[in-house]
């Protein structure tokens, strides 16, 4: 009689499956505190938008306050009624002087309409030109840049819509107006 072969055993090999690791349980506290706080952000957001939309949230100016008193105004403007309209033109290439002393103008309720370069940047002194108006309008200006008598002049052009014209040249370090410029340095 033949033997009788024993049918063999298959043995899979043992998949070798490394253990799931589980989060620390730190980790979905964190995501919850992170979740909390975000909705707590968006909830405060939108309870801000809705509250300034009712007009409530503006507490600064009630009905109370006189917004025309909040404009400076010049003292020719006070004296006139007109506002003083003024072009700022740097004359010397220093990037963003113009608007610095546009700043300063209007700080003193002076009416900037436009800062731009000049036609050249080798202006060696700062001058204003009236041209349109009375003498007064220029004399206001050259009073708040502390320009000189030799620095103001006047050439009328009914075409300018501008009262003056303001040319900043190499000297305005030396106006007695430049200390107060700095304040208005933008800040990049």
């Amino acid at each position: 009689m033949p033997l009788k072969k024993k049918p063999r055993r298959v043995t899979h090999a043992k998949t070798s499956r490394k253990p799931k690791k589980s989060l620390p349980k730190v980790v979905p506290l964190i995501q919850n505190i992170l979740i909390v706080a975000l909705v707590l952000l968006v909830g405060g957001f939108i309870w801000s938008v809705v509250n300034n939309l009712d007009g409530r949230g503006n507490r600064e100016f009630g009905s109370g306050t006189d917004l025309p008193s909040l404009i400076i105004r010049s003292e020719y403007e006070k004296e006139t009624g007109h506002r003083i309209q003024v072009e700022v033109l740097n004359g010397c290439g220093i990037s963003g002087l113009a608007n610095r002393f546009a700043a300063l103008l209007r700080h003193n309720g002076i009416d900037v309409l436009r800062t731009d370069n000049a036609d050249r940047y080798d202006y060696t002194h700062t001058k204003a030109i009236l041209r349109r108006g009375d003498q007064a309008m220029l004399d206001a200006v050259s009073s708040v840049l502390g320009l000189s008598a030799e620095q103001i002049s006047t050439t009328l052009d009914s075409t300018q819509f501008v009262d003056v014209t303001v040319i900043l040249g190499q000297d305005y370090n030396i106006l007695s107006s430049y200390p107060e410029t700095r304040q208005f340095r933008e800040p990049f």
